[in-house]
């Protein structure tokens, strides 16, 4: 019976505080009373992002911004459906089975559920905040008595049922056999910030279809919670259990998927700084190049002035195309990493602020989140190089006649020395004392594309390998062809066995250095062949002449 009094006290309570109970909802719209709405948009903190006032009524979007239920409700929904010819996206008759809105924030999808705006989930970390505010004299508009018919401040509060009270009401509440016991504290005392008391203050998740009851059972077959009502009549046969048994299982599943999900902070944080390095970099050698581009065309100002703007516009354009694609990587790398943060300080405050029905309540938006921002991919890297230097000497495509070469060049490709290849027509092994040599050295760049540009510092060298002549070198000519090949050529005076070392830039080419055999060049002889050792060998042995030459054994004539 006791019990009973003190369950009937407790709904009259409710009763008459309509206006500031958590969250009070209409059975039809599902709304918070207007007087509430109003209140609650004067002073509170943190405002929408729609209406740019105290936000009220908070729902909950997929990409878990929360916006005013009243401001969901002017937005434009779409119709989601596919076109007969496959597109995914048409605006179709209003019988489709999807319904959408987008996010002012951040364009992202939210599906509507049957009940509408107000069938999205509640932020019930925010709706407490704002409640605590609404109840809290320092921070807010003072606070008529919760229990009076007439309009007396209230200079006490009860920690346990949550009610504003004046000094009449107060003494009248601790005499109550149902509230004797319950703690009243005033107004001003500190302690009413301790969690110890404010989190008897959070709200209730209560069920859509049934708003007076709690959603207290967690169906893991649906993974949503529900009230008892809806549990008998929908979750029948499904894997059900109160929501205090699941409740920490639940939240580790929230707390995994959010510990996977802060590390990518940092890792983006960091790609972004990276983008913006090699965009500053790119700004600093654009500017090197363009100072360069006007020391060198002020030298030859009456010729080349013409060209000046050429080759500025060039490194503009280059600039631009680069800088183009990382500013659009740092833009998408910014909402990437706006969206992260925003999910996971609002799973943070879930699970930190949250009750365990809040919790329940609110873990399918928040895994659902959560694993859509984890299997995003982005581009740890930037996406375009910081390469781009000038060339002293670039030939004219096509050139009038009474025209000199255009001095100068914008390279925005970079050389792999490693990739740069020396082609023969003949074998290296097999050159002759005197006979010209000619070689061709092709260059790429780091993806094997042909280099198309000239100007890079060549330098090749025979150099002997034997030990008879250790210091012996015989020079080789390089000649620049412009087009990101370059010719050798050289002439051997010794034979013996020799290296060729070719470099570009100071590093060698990919099989630098090359072993190179130059043979002793074929003479006529005049002499007298001692060919009795070779003859009796059956031409097995070197025979030897007059002249001081030889003929190697085996030989045939």
């Amino acid at each position: 019976m006791e019990h009973r009094k003190e369950v009937d006290y407790q709904k009259q309570l409710r009763d008459k505080t309509s206006e500031i109970a958590p969250p009070k909802e209409d059975n039809t719209t599902g709304k918070l009373s207007h007087e509430t709405n109003k209140r609650l948009k004067t002073f509170t903190t943190e405002t929408c992002n729609m209406c740019k006032l105290g936000i009220t009524d908070p729902r909950l979007l997929s990409c878990l911004h929360t916006f005013c239920a009243d401001c969901l409700t002017n937005l434009k929904s779409m119709i989601i459906g596919c076109s007969e010819n496959g597109s995914r996206l048409k605006e179709i008759v209003a019988s489709a089975t999807r319904r959408v809105i987008l996010c002012p924030t951040c364009d992202s999808q939210t599906e509507l559920p049957r009940q509408g705006v107000m069938g999205l989930p509640v932020n019930y970390i925010l709706y407490n905040r704002r409640m605590k505010q609404l109840k809290t004299p320092s921070k807010g508009p003072k606070i008529i008595c919760d229990l009076c018919t007439s309009d007396n401040w209230a200079t006490y509060r009860c920690t346990d049922c949550g009610l504003c009270l004046c000094t009449i009401c107060k003494e009248a509440h601790n005499r109550q056999r149902a509230t004797v016991g319950h703690v009243v504290l005033s107004v001003h005392d500190e302690r009413l910030n301790d969690p110890k008391f404010s989190n008897r203050f959070q709200s209730a998740a209560v069920c859509f279809k049934h708003p007076s009851k709690e959603m207290l059972i967690f169906c893991e077959t649906c993974d949503r919670p529900s009230c008892s009502s809806c549990c008998v009549s929908e979750h029948g046969d499904h894997k059900c259990n109160l929501v205090v048994d699941v409740c920490d299982k639940q939240s580790k599943v929230i707390q995994n998927l959010l510990m996977q999900a802060k590390p990518q902070i940092q890792a983006i944080e960091n790609a972004l700084n990276r983008v913006a390095s090699t965009t500053t970099r790119l700004q600093q050698k654009a500017d090197k190049v363009c100072a360069e581009v006007n020391s060198f065309v002020d030298n030859d100002i009456r010729v080349l002035e013409k060209n000046r703007a050429a080759l500025l516009q060039e490194v503009a354009r280059t600039v631009e195309e680069k800088g183009g694609a990382l500013r659009t990587q740092r833009v998408q790398l910014e909402q990437l990493l706006h969206d992260f943060q925003h999910s996971c300080r609002v799973t943070e405050d879930v699970l930190t602020e949250g009750s365990r029905n809040e919790i329940l309540a609110l873990k399918r938006p928040l895994v659902r989140r959560l694993r859509e921002l984890n299997r995003v991919k982005y581009a740890a890297e930037p996406r375009e190089n910081d390469n781009i230097r000038f060339v002293p000497q670039k030939k004219a495509l096509s050139e009038p006649k009474n025209e000199r070469l255009i001095k100068g060049g914008i390279i925005t490709q970079a050389l792999c020395t490693e990739k740069c290849v020396l082609k023969a027509d003949n074998n290296l092994s097999n050159v002759w004392v005197g006979s010209k040599v000619e070689l061709v050295v092709v260059c790429h760049d780091p993806a094997g594309l042909p280099y198309k540009h000239g100007g890079e510092e060549v330098w090749a060298q025979l150099q002997a390998a034997h030990s008879g002549s250790p210091n012996h070198c015989s020079p080789v000519s390089v000649v620049d062809r412009r087009d990101g090949s370059y010719h050798l050529e050289f002439v051997p005076d010794q034979s013996g066995l020799y290296s060729l070392l070719i470099t570009i830039n100071a590093e060698h080419i990919q099989g630098s250095p090359f072993n190179v055999i130059v043979k002793p060049r074929l003479v006529k002889h005049v002499g007298v062949w001692h060919c009795c050792c070779f003859c009796s060998s059956g031409g097995r042995r070197e025979a030897v002449c007059a002249c001081h030459g030889s003929m190697p054994g085996s030989y045939h004539s």
